[in-house]
């Protein structure tokens, strides 16, 4: 089973999923953003953002193990739907291509959302989004609902986790990993 993280910026996805207990992974992108000298072109960006999610789906056809992924094609279509590099068709195609994809049905797909943040910001990490503004809540919303709705047309499920500022960083840690368990045992 993998399972793919997405959310918006300043969720906590990257914290979380670097104190869950399971196997994860974070492709190396900024690293490719500066030597492939994309981050001025953003429509090659799109590209290679593309190429990469489909390119990880295409290997996950002989990965035995379990791997969480800090972030998945969701991601890349919310922010290439947000910067109106796709449009509603471009993103029912891709989500179509996914779930037709019998290889890809070890996978699950998991949105992290914050709740009840009073404007706490971002550590000091960096990530290939973070060009991008963060106070468009109802805009990120419409966008979301439109690709769960569209995902689920397709037989596709995104399951949402809540990472509840108000909480403690060891609760939605402990939050967390019983949601990923919980996801894995559906699996197994």
């Amino acid at each position: 089973m993998n399972i793919f993280i997405d959310g918006f910026q300043n969720t906590g996805k990257t914290t979380l999923i670097e104190n869950c207990k399971f196997k994860h992974n974070r492709f190396p992108f900024n690293q490719y953003l500066e030597e492939f000298n994309l981050s001025n072109n953003r429509d090659c960006l799109n590209g290679f953002q593309i190429g990469k999610d489909l390119g990880i789906l295409f290997g996950l056809q002989y990965s035995k193990q379990n791997v969480i992924f800090d972030r998945g094609p969701f991601s890349t279509i919310f922010y290439s739907l947000k910067e109106m590099r796709f449009n509603e068709n471009t993103t029912t195609i891709l989500i179509k291509f996914i779930s037709e994809l019998k290889k890809y049905e070890n996978c699950k797909y998991v949105f992290v959302k914050k709740i009840n943040s009073k404007g706490e910001e971002k550590r000091n990490h960096q990530d290939g989004f973070d060009y991008l503004n963060d106070d468009e809540d109802q805009e990120k919303e419409k966008l979301l609902e439109q690709i769960i709705f569209t995902a689920k047309k397709f037989g596709v499920e995104i399951n949402i986790f809540e990472n509840d500022f108000s909480l403690s960083l060891k609760t939605n840690y402990h939050r967390f990993n019983d949601f990923l368990e919980g996801l894995l045992n559906e699996y197994n």
